[in-house]
């Protein structure tokens, strides 16, 4: 069975310049330690979060070389996979993602929608409840946007209003749910007959291509590392499993804490008693979804001296474990 690469790389390392020591001197993909052949670096293929982490990455890769010039590997930035490598997959076919709807698009019909309920409101009570104003209504319209997205991301499905204990609350928050319920339908019909999608569902239609793509490459990947996500989100985290699971992948991840005890780790994503405002809940999810413990993420790079993580690590315990 195929050992999953997992990695670490402390906060108080240079995370970038670690990682490109880390590339070039082989310890990420065993066999393959490009610094002594400087073509075999353009055979490999690094997910980084950012286009900014990737340029950032591309001069840390030149300097930890020691080189005036090299081929650089394919950097690209997750989540926003290169479609032009897609459309030549066999993916193709089955992929074809409909235009996103552009942000000015969104926010005009958004405030459009929250004006209609302001006014039936206003009709209904005599007086405005919401969005006096068309700033205020604009800024509604955000909130709305901000919302549907948040909902997508992290793939919660909208029956789930349903399930809301309404008489916990009063009659406003009532009416605001059912606005929610009337909006999101009337969005989607809206979109539908435009043609087009949310950024976000277009976002994870992508991504979801090239989890398909590499899976089905599989060796013929050749080495294909993702570094600097907690995979927050969870198409995001699908592609790190797909990827930690190539015969030659490997996850670097952003500062793991490996002092916590077992139990209060564990206690972050405990079902009932999680702490989805801690630091370490995406990554403890993560490490779940990519199938590894914490004993089997090795750190990569030297701590500063001065113990920054395990002081971190204190100061961020949760209180049942203190």
């Amino acid at each position: 069975m195929q050992m999953t690469r997992v990695f670490s790389i402390a906060p108080s390392a240079p995370f970038l310049v670690t990682l490109a020591h880390a590339l070039l001197d082989g310890t990420l993909v065993p066999g393959f330690a490009p610094r002594g052949d400087p073509l075999a670096l353009a055979s490999a293929t690094v997910y980084l979060p950012t286009r900014r982490a990737g340029r950032l990455f591309a001069d840390a890769l030149l300097e930890a070389s020691g080189a005036d010039a090299m081929l650089l590997p394919r950097i690209v930035p997750l989540g926003d996979v290169d479609e032009d490598t897609l459309a030549f997959s066999e993916e193709a076919p089955l992929l074809a993602p409909p235009r996103a709807v552009s942000p000015v698009h969104r926010r005009i019909a958004l405030a459009a929608l929250v004006e209609r309920w302001r006014d039936a409101l206003a009709a209904g009570i005599g007086q405005a409840a919401v969005a006096a104003g068309p700033s205020a209504t604009v800024a509604l319209a955000d909130e709305l946007a901000s919302l549907f997205d948040q909902m997508m991301t992290a793939g919660v499905k909208w029956s789930r209003l349903e399930s809301l204990a309404l008489e916990e609350h009063d009659r406003f928050f009532e009416l605001s749910l059912d606005f929610l319920r009337i909006a999101r339908a009337a969005w989607l019909e809206h979109l539908d007959g435009l043609g087009l999608v949310e950024p976000a569902e277009r976002r994870d239609v992508l991504v979801h291509a090239e989890t398909t793509r590499l899976k089905r490459l599989g060796a013929a990947a050749g080495p294909v590392i993702a570094a600097g996500s907690t995979g927050s989100l969870p198409a995001t985290a699908r592609l790190l499993a797909a990827i930690a699971g190539l015969p030659q992948g490997a996850v670097v991840l952003p500062g793991l804490d490996l002092d916590m005890e077992d139990d209060a780790f564990a206690l972050l994503t405990e079902a009932g008693s999680g702490a989805p405002d801690h630091p370490q809940y995406n990554l403890a999810r993560l490490i779940s979804t990519l199938g590894v413990s914490r004993g089997d993420v090795a750190e990569l790079g030297t701590r500063a001296i001065f113990g920054r993580e395990r002081l971190l690590s204190e100061a961020m315990r949760q209180s049942e474990t203190t």
